[in-house]
Parts: structure tokens; C-alpha cells; sequence
């Protein structure tokens, strides 16, 4: 989230399954308010679809769907998020763009979403060349009896 960057004190809970449908994140902050978003839908490599609520600083409710696909060597993410605005998020529409309030957020989340995503597939390449690498290794043998040192005692009287 790049809001979380904005509150340093900022306190989060997770709560239902560790992944998946049924997993929730909620946060409070005294800079960017309290909410909860909760995974509703979820299909691998595909899609995530969450609910998302806002208790402060006003109360709101959205939709937020991640939607994943391939590209060339990568994956193109999009992130839209949709709900119904009342009278005072209409009239501040007349004004300003929610495009371009909480457009470069986005923006900021997605590329924090490609920095995580590289750093996990770089630790999964060099988990798997260790792993790799320990296979190959032969495996050690265990001494023999014979080929044991003979420890040097001595008797002191």
C-alpha cells in the first residue's frame, strides 16, 4: 500500500486465512485514516478482488480488483478501484479528478508491487540454485572405524 509510507506509526492486523479468500488487512492512522480491505474473490494468476471500507476520515466503500497478465517476459498489472460516491464526493468531483488525486498512489503501489515481486523472484532463483547446488554436491561419507585417529592418552601418577 503506499499510504502505509505515510504514517510510520501507522497499525495493521491481519485476520482470516493467511492467503486467499476470507484473508483481511485493516489499518488505523491518525494520517490516512482506518479501514479494512478483505480478499472476496481471488483466481491464481489472474485476478484478486477486494472489498475495501473506509471508517476516517469518511466512511466509503469500494471495490478493488487487481487484474494479472501476461506480458512478453512479464506481467501487466492493473489496478482499478470502483464504488459509489455520495453528494460530497460528487461535488468534489466537479472540481478534481479522482484520476489525478489518487493516480500517482496507484502508480506508487504498483511499482512498490514490482519491487517486491523482483526481490521474491530473485530469493526464489537463488533458493533454487542452492538447492540445486546441494543435490549436485556428493554426499559425505561417514568414517570408518579403521580410518578413525587413535587418541594419544597419556597416564599421569
Amino acid at each position: 500500500s503506499p499510504w502505509e509510507n505515510r504514517d510510520p506509526a501507522l497499525k495493521r492486523t491481519f485476520s482470516g486465512p493467511p492467503a486467499g479468500v476470507g484473508n483481511s488487512y485493516h489499518w488505523e492512522s491518525k494520517q490516512v485514516g482506518t479501514g479494512t480491505m478483505r480478499i472476496k474473490e481471488s483466481k491464481q494468476n489472474a485476478m484478486v478482488k477486494s472489498d475495501l471500507e473506509f471508517f476516517e476520515p469518511f466512511p466509503s466503500m469500494a471495490e478493488v480488483t487487481m487484474t494479472l497478465a501476461k506480458e512478453g517476459d512479464g506481467t501487466k498489472v492493473t489496478w482499478a478501484m470502483d464504488g459509489e460516491g455520495g453528494f460530497s464526493q460528487k461535488l468534489m468531483n466537479t472540481f478534481s479528478s479522482m484520476d489525478r488525486m489518487i493516480g500517482p498512489d496507484f502508480e506508487a503501489g504498483l511499482k512498490n508491487l514490482q519491487t517486491v515481486a523482483a526481490n521474491d523472484a530473485k530469493k526464489a532463483e537463488a533458493d533454487a540454485a542452492k538447492k540445486a547446488a546441494d543435490d549436485a554436491a556428493p554426499a559425505a561419507t561417514p568414517a570408518t572405524p579403521d580410518a578413525a585417529p587413535t587418541p594419544d592418552v597419556h597416564a599421569k601418577g
